[in-house]
This record gives C-alpha cells, sequence and structure tokens, in this order.
C-alpha cells in the first residue's frame, strides 16, 4: 500500500527466523538498497536494517532474522 509519503510498505505476519525477500519495482528487480523492516512487537515496533545476501543467480536479496 502507498502512504501518504509516497512510501510503499506491506504488513506480513511472519514466523520466527531467516527470511530473504527482493524488491520488484517499475517492472524491473531492485538491488541497490534495503528496506527497514518494522517489528510490531507487545511493546512496541522494533526497527531492522536487512542486509544483502548473494543468491544461487547471482545477485542480491536481502535479509533479516526474526
Amino acid at each position: 500500500m502507498k502512504g501518504e509519503n509516497g512510501a510503499w510498505n506491506a504488513v506480513i505476519e511472519l514466523i520466527n527466523g531467516c527470511h530473504e525477500y527482493k524488491l520488484f519495482v517499475d517492472g524491473a528487480w531492485m538491488e541497490d538498497r534495503s528496506c527497514e523492516v518494522f517489528v510490531e512487537i507487545s511493546f512496541g515496533k522494533l526497527i531492522l536494517e536487512s542486509e544483502p545476501l548473494l543468491n544461487p543467480y547471482g545477485t542480491t536479496n536481502f535479509v533479516f532474522w526474526s
């Protein structure tokens, strides 16, 4: 969903573990920057920085642990 400030966001429930993702923007895979990952916890929100990880195709996915 696109927010009022023009930033896109999504809410996804995930189990604990390692999560890889990649962004598809305007018809192309985006590899040049990571996103902030907001984790909602009982006492607020935790912001995690994702890190790049080489995938089997020679490009980069982003990864974070929850």
